[in-house]
């Protein structure tokens, strides 16, 4: 009766246990040993969590019946149920947090899909062993896979930025084609020239150009039919140029003739306006109301048309003289400053306007420096972009030619690089896009083989005879080539919008225009909010 639980009159809950003085003696010498042991443990760093008195019993229900307030339980998540294959016995282990065992999830499927399983097989998922289950999620590299087996994500996923487009959206790559329109056309024969080429491109988008001896209209903005201009007798010669003004007149038109016969035209009102005779003339150019023209003799002469007494024009004619061979190519830049001229001798110079001497511009040769070719220069263009470089190019007897680009800067005359292209084909025309980076070179008769034929004259997809190539700049790649005619492309012009461009053709007698470049989307450009009438400027 005495080992029985006593109940406490304070706490009738709570129940004493009776026990003896070496009970007390034996519990206070285990009391001051714990604490020796734990202040020795508290030195070394651990921690041991308190353990209750064995002497204290408490009653749950005995706390509930009793009418305490005690706070409600936590509303936990329902546990998922066991899976049917599972092992009721296996011991109970840690739970991982659920961002934790979602990612090795994801991971687990996406190394699962990417294994070797066939389409159309199934396995059935077992749970694995902890060392299975990290080789299921970490596998080792197989050496019967590799890398490239594994598709890459897309661009579009990789990066927001666009792909990178090797060609400009207003490139000829994407926009050279045949326009589908071809006007007859005849050049007439000339004993110093050969075949002649007369026809020009006016900014009003009328195509001037040649039949015979006969001058013809054609207005490409409408669907009118071909027009005739003017006649010329025989006593004229025969007729070798055609040349339109730029925006200063429009609708104004010259022409000239192998006995040096020089005519003004307004093309709107069908009227000759102006006439004189000069030295037979090769090559001729606009640069606002004067008319530059080369003769057969190497001279140059400067006609200000707007004086309108014939004589007194012919006096005030200014006059260069520096090339030893006939002129066959004029070409003024896009300020109407610098005037490049080149001879049948492969001799380039550059004339500023207020000077009489060539600049002094080219490569270094013996202390001088000259622009050369090696064959009869017959292409010249200024770049519109950048207004100091110029491109020419040439037709060598054996039927090549090159391209070659200069910078016309007395103060920093060093080329751009690269600074030349050759080519198996003689160059006929040059001409600049406007609305991208592009040179598009025009071509006539191919390099001529060891046996004596031309080298496209069989494949003409094999050279560049007959052909029109597109190069970029600055690098002069290729671009693309096209081959519109089956005979020689005695020249080209371009448009005034710079998106289509006539090739001449005197062998098929026709002229054909095609489309070249596209159009350039234009900046909108916002007003600044200093400039108007109320602003700074």
């Amino acid at each position: 009766m005495s080992d029985l639980p006593v109940a406490n009159d304070d706490h009738p809950d709570i129940t004493n246990v009776p026990s003896t003085s070496s009970n007390a003696e034996a519990s206070g010498s285990d009391l001051s040993r714990k604490r020796t042991l734990s202040t020795s443990q508290d030195d070394e760093g651990e921690h041991k969590r308190p353990r209750l008195s064995p002497s204290l019993t408490i009653d749950i229900q005995a706390i509930f019946s009793s009418g305490v307030p005690i706070p409600p339980p936590r509303s936990l998540r329902p546990r998922p149920p066991q899976s049917l294959g599972s092992d009721s016995a296996a011991p109970l282990t840690r739970h991982r947090s659920r961002t934790t065992l979602s990612r090795a999830s994801s991971s687990a499927s996406l190394l699962l899909s990417r294994a070797a399983t066939p389409v159309g097989s199934f396995t059935p998922f077992t749970p694995a062993s902890p060392a299975s289950s990290f080789t299921a999620l970490f596998p080792p590299p197989s050496p019967a896979r590799s890398f490239s087996q594994f598709p890459l994500p897309s661009p579009s996923i990789r990066s927001n930025s666009p792909a990178v487009v090797p060609y400009p959206e207003t490139s000829a790559k994407f926009h050279l084609r045949n326009g589908k329109l071809a006007i007859d056309f005849q050049g007439a024969a000339d004993e110093t020239l050969g075949t002649t080429w007369p026809v020009s491109w006016s900014l009003k988008n009328t195509l001037v150009f040649g039949r015979g001896n006969r001058v013809h209209l054609k207005n490409l903005s409408t669907t009118e039919d071909v027009a005739a201009l003017v006649k010329l007798k025989e006593s004229h010669g025969t007729l070798r140029l055609l040349e339109c003004a730029g925006e200063d007149a429009p609708h104004t038109v010259a022409l000239a003739t192998s006995t040096g016969l020089i005519q003004i035209w307004d093309v709107a009102a069908k009227k000759m306006t102006s006439s004189w005779t000069t030295k037979p003339v090769t090559a001729m150019k606009w640069a606002g109301p004067v008319l530059s023209v080369g003769g057969e003799k190497g001279a140059i002469r400067h006609f200000d048309t707007r004086v309108k007494d014939t004589g007194r024009m012919k006096d005030q004619t200014k006059k260069v003289l520096r090339h030893q061979a006939r002129i066959g190519v004029l070409a003024w830049n896009h300020a109407g400053r610098v005037l490049a001229s080149g001879d049948d001798s492969g001799v380039i110079y550059c004339w500023d306007a207020r000077q009489n001497a060539p600049l002094d511009v080219g490569e270094l040769v013996q202390r001088r420096r000259k622009m050369q070719h090696v064959g009869a220069v017959k292409a010249l263009a200024w770049c519109p972009w950048s207004l100091k470089v110029l491109a020419s190019g040439d037709a060598a007897v054996d039927g090549t030619g090159t391209v070659r680009l200069w910078s016309v800067n007395e103060a920093t005359p060093k080329p751009p690089i690269p600074d030349s292209l050759a080519l198996d084909a003689q160059i006929t025309s040059l001409q600049w896009s406007t609305q991208c980076k592009e040179l598009l070179s025009t071509h006539g008769m191919a390099r001529i083989t060891e046996d004596g034929i031309p080298s496209s004259s069989s494949a003409p997809s094999s050279g560049m005879g007959n052909a029109v190539a597109v190069h970029s700049f600055p690098n002069l790649t290729h671009v693309t080539t096209l081959y519109p005619a089956t005979s020689a492309i005695s020249g080209s012009i371009l448009s005034p919008n710079g998106q289509r461009i006539v090739f001449a053709v005197p062998d098929e007698k026709q002229l054909k225009i095609w489309d070249v470049w596209g159009k350039r989307k234009e900046l909108k450009r916002q007003r600044s909010l200093i400039e108007g009438p109320c602003g700074i400027r």
